[in-house]
């Protein structure tokens, strides 16, 4: 009777790494065999395990490798293939499972963080910084200053992309539609 209620504890998931797999599960749409299988290996299911309950330990990285299963790990993967999953605790702590949410930060990444960069930039950082209604009290000084520094973080993010695959880019500029109006303006009239 012991003995039946030490493997049900065995078979039972901490609900803090079960939340980890629900997410790696959803976000990379796996089947849920693979998350079992990972935490079926004794090595990877300590690392995360340590992870879940040591405070020290503040990242978690799952990734797929060339075989198709997930591997966590506490560093960035260098040569992930696919989408990544990141985990960072807010504060050295160990995790609660009716407090999860407010203690990690957490989501996916595609294997080359510079091309998240540059979208970030372009699709968020610059409109709400160029937005009329967030720049209310501004010197005109300060305005035009901001959007050239945005401009140069996109010039330094093109050519650090250029870089890593060993060719020349250029960056479009920000208000590619603006230009492409009023060229279609000017054909036009």
């Amino acid at each position: 009777m012991a003995e039946e209620k030490k493997k049900k504890e065995e078979k039972e998931e901490d609900p803090c790494s079960a939340f980890v797999g629900r997410y790696v599960i959803k976000t990379m749409r796996l089947k849920d065999e693979k998350w079992q299988k990972l935490i079926g290996n004794e090595e990877l299911r300590t690392i995360v395990m340590d992870w879940v309950m040591h405070p020290a330990v503040m990242k978690l990285f799952i990734t797929l490798n060339n075989a198709g299963a997930l591997v966590p790990t506490y560093h960035f993967p260098n040569n992930a293939k696919g989408k990544i999953c990141y985990y960072v605790k807010i504060s050295e702590m160990t995790l609660d499972v009716g407090k999860i949410r407010e203690q990690l930060i957490y989501g996916d990444l595609t294997p080359n963080p510079i091309d998240d960069l540059s979208i970030l930039v372009d699709e968020i950082f610059y409109p709400m910084i160029n937005n009329p209604q967030n720049q209310e009290g501004w010197p005109t000084a300060i305005v035009k200053d901001i959007d050239n520094h945005v401009q140069e973080l996109r010039n330094i993010i093109s050519e650090v992309k250029g870089n890593i695959i060993n060719q020349t880019l250029l960056p479009m500029p920000i208000a590619i539609d603006n230009i492409m109006q009023v060229g279609e303006e000017v054909l036009e009239g």
